[in-house]
């Protein structure tokens, strides 16, 4: 929850540096467009377009540092490079990473809650004790609800069969 506040507010700081960008734009093109144009203010534009563009930049980077697969954030990244970078290259990178999580996405089932057992007391199973407890993961998903999706060695140990004979198996059959 925090981070995705922080992203946010990264987001509308870039945004409102990329108006800075194009207002800097401006500024420099009408400078330049004048008969005799002030090369003092033409190169003060440009080292000003040139901060805030490595700036934006920056901030991209930290923001997909920590949130590399947000699919939002690389397609803003990617459109801020060819719009106001004008670097494709590295656009069309970060568009194509974009694109390929969104297919993946698209192509796996949404995941299925599940819930750890162990010995019959319900608890997550970030929770659970993985190495000589008898744990069982559980679907409570609606198409498969009480389904074996994992168990612990010991679980199978306790039961008698292989992981391969308890997965798939309805919670019922530990508990007869």
């Amino acid at each position: 929850m925090v981070d995705s506040i922080l992203l946010q507010q990264r987001m509308r700081q870039v945004r409102e540096m990329q108006l800075d960008i194009l207002r800097g734009s401006v500024i420099f093109w009408e400078s330049l467009g004048t008969k005799v144009p002030d090369l003092a203010v033409v190169l003060a534009a440009g080292q000003e377009l040139q901060r805030l563009l490595r700036e934006v930049d920056s901030m991209y980077q930290v923001m997909l540092e920590q949130q590399p697969a947000h699919v939002p954030l690389l397609r803003a990244y990617g459109d801020f490079l060819i719009r106001l970078a004008g670097q494709p290259h590295r656009a069309t990178d970060c568009l194509n990473k974009a694109e390929r999580l969104e297919a993946v996405r698209a192509v796996r089932p949404p995941e299925d809650r599940a819930t750890s057992f162990e010995f019959g007391l319900q608890r997550p199973l970030a929770d659970a004790a993985v190495d000589r407890s008898a744990n069982v993961l559980v679907s409570a998903a609606e198409r498969n609800l009480g389904e074996i999706l994992d168990a612990s060695p010991a679980a199978c140990r306790m039961v008698g069969l292989p992981l391969e004979r308890v997965r798939g198996q309805s919670v019922s059959f530990l508990f007869p």
